[in-house]
């Protein structure tokens, strides 16, 4: 999982376009639950759903681990 590995260089500067595609989708799935093409899942682009579940998972476990940090300091 990449939050694990250690970086060495802007990630930023490793985002292809797809990244960044992957990236404002997920953003607007995430908050307004919209995806980018008409109807369901299974409509969609099924790199981009696989890409929205990876970033929904790193997401996740980004959040579990604040809270698990913040719980450790007593809040």
């Amino acid at each position: 999982m990449w939050l694990d590995q250690a970086v060495d260089r802007c990630p930023l500067a490793q985002f292809t376009p797809f990244t960044r595609l992957a990236l404002r989708n997920f953003t607007r799935y995430r908050q307004h639950g919209l995806l980018p093409r008409p109807g369901g899942a299974g409509d969609q682009d099924a790199r981009l759903m696989e890409a929205l579940d990876l970033l929904d998972g790193e997401f996740a476990t980004l959040a579990e681990r604040e809270a698990k940090a913040a719980q450790r300091r007593g809040r």
